[in-house]
């Protein structure tokens, strides 16, 4: 949704949205400096995606516990390819194709 409204139609940076979903989050909430970035000793987690793919949002996409969203049936610009977790592809072109190895992170208080 944000590649859609904010990139796509509005023209916000590619590295904007990168800080809003990964980099100003980790620091908000005081993560470890291997989150929230690219850069040698980081984790490696991050995802490919093809801009110039359009979809429309179906239920069969949803990858929650509750498959419902206000945005099944819009069109999206931008479909994730892949979704790399600690150097380990876990998500391919639709599909899961491992286990989620993430583990739990206590912020720095």
């Amino acid at each position: 949704l944000l590649l859609t409204e904010a990139h796509m139609k509005n023209g916000l940076a590619l590295k904007a949205i990168a800080g809003l979903l990964a980099g100003n989050v980790a620091a908000r909430f005081r993560l470890p400096p291997e989150k929230g970035r690219i850069a040698v000793g980081s984790d490696a987690d991050f995802a490919l995606v093809d801009l110039r793919q359009t979809f429309s949002v179906g239920v069969e996409e949803l990858f929650y516990r509750h498959r419902q969203s206000p945005y099944v049936g819009r069109a999206l610009q931008g479909r994730v390819r892949r979704t790399i977790l600690r150097g380990q592809t876990i998500f391919q072109d639709g599909k899961m194709v491992a286990k989620p190895a993430g583990r739990l992170v206590k912020p720095q208080l």
